[in-house]
């Protein structure tokens, strides 16, 4: 009975435009400007500090096809 009602809630959220999971660290925007600055030669340390992320997802977002 629960898993119904909590199915039901979630269908009505989503009806209502409600955005679950997490959100993404990187706009497209961001990963574009991300992918030119590294064609540029910019090492990945900087794209970290610049960015405020994590190695792993720079890496991600240059391996992504946003």
């Amino acid at each position: 009975m629960r898993k119904d009602r909590q199915a039901d809630g979630i269908s009505l959220a989503r009806k209502n435009g409600v955005k679950f999971g997490r959100k993404k660290a990187l706009t497209e925007t961001q990963v574009q400007e991300l992918r030119q600055k590294r064609r540029e030669g910019t090492p990945i340390k900087d794209l970290m500090n610049q960015y405020s992320t994590a190695k792993a997802t720079i890496y991600r977002a240059l391996a992504s096809k946003y």
